[in-house]
Parts: structure tokens; C-alpha cells; sequence
């Protein structure tokens, strides 16, 4: 799946750098269309976005919709898998949120980019770093899974991973690398836009985890997305239902959840042992990769012209 990852970024770098300077006939036919009709473009878009934000509700956030009346969990006691599929239905997970809004501002952001271009920073930094640090070890197996590569998990919160978890960061990296890719210099206002973002969505999720006691699969923002918290909270990992029973899942099996704080890596890389500064350590390498991705995005604007005629192409003289 890294792989093809991988193999999907080249062909993006294509389509940005060599595409529009080949002198194949028929790639030049395309390019001259699309050119010419950009409406054409944002049809596509719209509809591979649409696409997307269908599979989306289906398998994703229906699903969790289904996990919170079925088993009544706003009502429940703490637990991770009240967290889990909470957390999915109110997107307080970053990449959950980032996921769909990038799919709508495709459709509806499509002309201006005034939070399309700033979002999709977020939208590479959050794929990026969950398929690394989350998804390929779930995924380290050379056998082919179509189920597993399209759709992941069948529920939250029961399996190792959520629905949709290699699929939907993927579209996330390759959506938010051509946005960036095809877009102009960032300004003042991007920044602005950015950052505002950032700030309300995180407001947003620590006011919900607190009022609604959410303690983990909240962006980073609360003790069990960085460790365990079976000693504050015994039962965490193993929800019961409002008479104390264990819950049963579809298949009738007792539902537990994984002991695997997201967040995790921050306390392991770091000598720390209280969560909060595994969360201060954790914003401030968000932060810290944020400005590295702004920074590739201004040399790569600045530089393109070099960079094509050293590396790339070679001028033609004719006589």
C-alpha cells in the first residue's frame, strides 16, 4: 500500500512537470481540451468527489452513526469504543474532518481555493502521518486484501483499525498534493485562513471531549489518545451497557477495543511519562511540519523555472 502511495505521488509530479511540456500528439490533445474547458476539469472533480463523499457516509460515518443509536452511547459510561464512534459522528478526529470537507470544498471551493489551498496542507500532514505511524504497520502483509484496501475495518473501535483507513488518507495526500501542486504562491490571507482553521477546529474538539467525556480519538487533545487509561478508568476497554453487561457486537461477540493510544509515538520518542507533554510535544512537530510543507510549497514556486530547465528539459534551437 506504501507503494502504491509512492508510485501515485510520481505520477501526480508527471502530470505537474512533464505532462505539459511533452510533444506527444495525443497528450497534447488532452491538455489543449482540459485548457481550453475547465469546467470540464471541475465536472471530473466533482464527480470523483462525489464518489468519494458517498463511499464515505456509507461505510464510514454511517457506520458510526449505527454504533451510537444501536448502542445507546451517548448514554453509556467512558469507554473507547463510545470514544471511537463518537468521536467519528461529530469528526472530532482531524482526519476525519479533513477527509469530507476536502471532498465538498473540491465541489464548492473549486474556483477561488480560499480554503481549499490552505486545508489541503492539513490534508497531507494528517495522511501522511497516520498511514506511517498508523495504518502500514496494520497493513504489513504481502498478501492482497481488497476488502482491507478499499474498506478497511467493518466497525470502530472493535478491529484494529476504522473503515476507510488507508483509502480515505490516501485521497487525502494525492487530493491535497495537486491542489498544492496547481496552485498559486500562498498569501497572507492563506496563512490567516490556516491558522483560524487550526484554532477553531481544535476549540471545537477539546470543548466536546470534556462536555461529552471523550478521552481518546480526539486529535490529540485528551489522556487515552497518549496512553493507557485503564487505572482512571478500569472499564475503558471493555464497554458495558447501562446495566453493567458487556456489549455484544453484531456477531455476538464481547466488544473490547485494542489498548493502542494513537498518539502513542510521542510518549515513546520523547523521555516523558505525563501524556500532556506528549501533547505538547505532539502539536509543536505538527506545527514544525506544517511550516516544512509551506516551505517546500514557496522554494518549489520560486525555483520552478530553474528546476524544469536544469533537470527536466533541455531548450531546442533551430536554425
Amino acid at each position: 500500500m506504501l507503494s502504491f502511495l509512492i508510485f501515485s505521488l510520481i505520477f501526480c509530479m508527471w502530470l505537474k512537470y512533464y505532462y505539459p511540456n511533452t510533444e506527444n500528439k495525443f497528450i497534447l490533445n488532452i491538455r489543449n481540451k482540459f485548457s481550453k474547458d475547465k469546467k470540464l476539469l471541475w465536472i471530473i472533480s466533482s464527480l470523483i468527489s462525489f464518489l468519494l463523499i458517498v463511499i464515505y457516509f456509507v461505510f464510514r460515518y454511517g457506520i458510526a452513526i449505527d454504533n451510537v443509536v444501536n448502542y445507546d452511547l451517548f448514554n453509556l459510561s467512558p469507554s473507547d469504543f463510545r470514544s471511537n464512534n463518537i468521536s467519528g459522528v461529530l469528526m472530532l478526529d482531524i482526519c476525519s474532518f479533513l477527509s469530507i470537507a476536502f471532498l465538498f470544498l473540491v465541489i464548492f471551493d473549486w474556483k477561488h481555493k480560499y480554503i481549499l489551498k490552505p486545508i489541503s496542507v492539513l490534508c497531507i500532514l494528517g495522511g501522511v502521518m497516520n498511514l506511517v505511524f498508523n495504518a502500514i504497520p496494520l497493513y504489513n502483509s504481502y498478501q492482497w486484501d481488497a476488502y482491507t484496501f478499499f474498506l478497511g475495518a467493518k466497525t470502530f473501535g472493535v478491529q484494529k483499525d476504522a473503515p476507510l483507513t488507508f483509502i480515505m488518507h490516501y485521497w487525502m495526500i494525492i487530493g491535497g498534493s495537486l491542489v498544492l501542486m496547481y496552485s498559486k504562491m500562498f498569501k497572507i490571507r492563506d496563512y490567516l485562513v490556516l491558522l483560524a482553521i487550526a484554532i477553531i477546529y481544535i476549540s471545537y474538539v477539546i470543548a466536546c471531549s470534556y462536555s461529552l467525556k471523550i478521552y481518546s480519538h480526539v486529535t490529540a487533545a485528551a489522556a487515552g489518545d497518549y496512553v493507557s487509561i485503564i487505572d482512571w478508568y478500569p472499564g475503558y476497554y471493555n464497554p458495558v451497557d447501562l446495566k453493567g453487561n458487556p456489549l455484544i457486537d453484531r456477531y455476538g461477540d464481547i466488544i473490547t477495543s485494542p489498548i493502542r493510544p494513537p498518539y502513542h509515538i510521542f510518549m515513546s520518542i520523547f523521555p516523558i511519562k505525563q501524556w500532556q507533554w506528549g501533547a505538547v510535544f505532539a502539536y509543536a512537530c505538527l506545527i514544525m511540519f506544517v511550516v516544512i510543507i509551506l516551505l517546500i510549497k514557496w522554494l518549489f514556486d520560486k525555483y520552478e523555472y530553474m528546476f524544469l530547465n536544469k533537470f527536466l528539459f533541455k531548450t531546442k534551437y533551430y536554425l
